[in-house]
């Protein structure tokens, strides 16, 4: 059982990419955009994959490995004493780019944790 809520409608998705802010690493893009007037209640966290990335068992593959990845953020940013908070209302859009594949699996947390405390300062 995952500890994130996850987005799972298109219009969400389609909200984080138009009105949201965007931060982008080797591995993935990340788009954040509050979905309440306060910013306060849990996050919800969406993976997707484009048909450029290969067939279906390489996106669900780089989707996997990124769910995993935010799951072992909440644990480095915790060891680091980062502070990141997981209840600020805001909808992350994670989407997989070919560096997926490439990359450490710590490598890839720590650079997804670096985009979470990015995209929080806008």
């Amino acid at each position: 059982m995952p500890c994130f809520l996850r987005l799972k409608k298109r219009r969400f998705f389609q909200e984080a990419a138009l009105k949201g802010a965007r931060v982008s690493s080797a591995a993935c893009i990340l788009q954040a955009k509050p979905y309440g007037p306060e910013k306060t209640g849990p996050c919800f966290f969406g993976f997707t994959a484009t048909r450029r990335l290969g067939k279906s068992t390489d996106r669900n593959k780089a989707k996997r490995r990124l769910r995993a990845s935010v799951l072992a953020c909440r644990h480095y940013l915790e060891s680091q004493q980062k502070a990141f908070v997981f209840e600020n209302g805001y909808h992350y859009v994670f989407i997989a780019k070919k560096g997926v594949f490439f990359i450490d699996f710590d490598d890839l947390t720590r650079q997804m944790s670096g985009m979470l405390m990015k995209v929080q300062r806008f």
